[in-house]
């Protein structure tokens, strides 16, 4: 299996698609500070969103772009993936302090965040994906807290009206 990355995407356009991915890939070979060039295959469905400015991107960026062909859940990677993330975002809310009642509030970072473990996690073959990317295995950490725990977060000074008021505002961790 490879990295898996998620990120939402708001119309089906071929434009628009390859805007999200254009930007999301910016955001992860920043955040993991890895050259451009290691994106080597992108692999989705038929969808028309893949097709026009979309595969012209993978072009340009040198990325070899394979389809899985019509719809069948069984033989496709991606939905094998979705379905992956889809069972980690289930178990995580039915964990979390709000449960499923909070599924389409915090669906999107959440499914952010299933993806992020899962990437971490070893596969059946003892490796993650982290680590077949980066050669080391990642360390969870103590900031590594769990998803839907009850948390606290600061209130900036401007949005207090006096010192008396709370300084603080209760809330959900979605993220580490």
């Amino acid at each position: 299996h490879g990295w898996i990355e998620v990120c939402g995407i708001p119309s089906k356009s071929s434009i628009e698609t390859k805007q999200k991915f254009e930007a999301t890939l910016r955001d992860m070979l920043s955040d993991s500070n890895q050259p451009g060039e290691i994106v080597g295959r992108v692999h989705t469905d038929e969808g028309t969103e893949f097709m026009g400015e979309f595969d012209d991107y993978l072009r340009k960026i040198n990325a070899r772009h394979t389809n899985t062909g019509a719809y069948n859940s069984t033989s496709n990677p991606a939905e094998e993936a979705n379905a992956r993330v889809q069972q980690t975002v289930r178990a995580m809310l039915s964990e979390s302090t709000g449960g499923m009642l909070y599924y389409n509030e915090l669906r999107g970072l959440v499914m952010k965040r299933a993806a992020y473990c899962i990437n971490r996690c070893d596969q059946s073959d003892g490796k993650s994906s982290y680590e077949r990317a980066w050669g080391e295995k990642f360390q969870w950490g103590a900031e590594e807290h769990k998803f839907g725990a009850r948390c606290l977060g600061a209130l900036p000074k401007p949005t207090r009206e006096d010192k008396m008021q709370r300084v603080t505002v209760g809330g959900i961790l979605v993220g580490s």
